[in-house]
């Protein structure tokens, strides 16, 4: 009977590489061993580990003192407004239980990436719309700004981004999906960016606010290149495993407008346990 291995770390390099190698030698010695790697799916293991050709499974996030993180993001939707919620699922399904929520399942989690996920609720892309991860918190005054834009298609991004990293060890500064922005709008988005000469470097949340127009622009373009695009695509190495930033960088090499939503306010990102523990201590119902 083939080996079947799980690898799961903090998802920084300190154990995602040696795992990596650790599942290389496996695969050498034993060519039919399964390998399995579990995490966030939203950091350096995701990327690294599809890289390699090994499967990676995302898990879901652990909850946070009094209220757990989902029903943290559907509070501050309702508190600005936004009733109609609709949340993607995958193979833990069963685990999501909250009530007057519309739940997508996504069936075909195994055969793609983030991006892929968010477009298993593509029927949704018809109206104005606001696209959150699952792993960011936001106050209402973020969320106002968010809610209120007119853009038709806006990326929410912190200039004062950096302030966020100085108590995180387990997840770098590497690792921010930064954005450059000119003239109110945006130039290039993806990690390891460098401040150029009259732009503007900040790092984005992870949501995103379509208008209707938006909605069926993004939805179009995704259409047409899911049909027709091969080979690598922006930083994934297929559209398959593209990511959210893959599709806003392809909208903005393609002379689609693509507004910042510069927010002032507290929010926080939960990738590791390190960042899990820091916001409990932050947070207090």
């Amino acid at each position: 009977m083939p080996l079947r291995v799980l690898f799961a770390g903090g998802g920084t390099g300190g154990h995602l590489f040696p795992g990596i190698a650790v599942a290389r030698a496996l695969v050498d010695r034993y060519p039919d061993t399964n390998i399995f790697f579990a995490g966030t799916g939203r950091g350096l293991e995701a990327r690294a580990v599809v890289k390699e050709g090994f499967i990676f499974r995302r898990i879901r996030s652990a909850g946070l003192v009094g209220k757990s993180i989902i029903e943290r993001q559907i509070e501050t939707f309702r508190n600005n407004g936004v009733k109609d919620i609709v949340v993607i699922v995958g193979p833990n399904k069963d685990k999501f239980q909250l009530k007057n929520i519309e739940y997508v399942v996504d069936k075909k989690f195994h055969d793609h990436e983030q991006l892929g996920s968010l477009m298993a609720a593509n029927k949704h892309f018809q109206n104005d719309l606001v696209v959150s991860f699952g792993d960011v918190i936001v106050g209402n005054n973020i969320m106002k700004q968010v809610v209120e834009s007119t853009h038709d298609i806006g990326i929410v991004i912190d200039l004062k981004w950096e302030k966020n990293y100085e108590s995180r060890t387990q997840h770098p500064k590497s690792e921010a999906d930064l954005a450059l922005t000119k003239s109110n709008k945006l130039t290039k988005i993806k990690k390891n960016l460098d401040l150029i000469e009259n732009h503007q470097l900040g790092e984005f949340l992870g949501i995103m606010k379509l208008s209707s127009l938006g909605s069926k622009k993004f939805l179009d373009i995704f259409n047409r290149l899911n049909s027709s695009h091969k080979g690598k695509f922006h930083d994934a190495p297929s559209f398959q495993k593209a990511y959210l930033t893959d599709m806003i960088d392809e909208l903005i090499q393609t002379n689609e407008i693509v507004n910042p939503i510069f927010i002032d306010g507290t929010w926080f990102e939960i990738d590791t346990i390190e960042d899990l523990e820091n916001i409990r201590r932050k947070i207090v119902d």
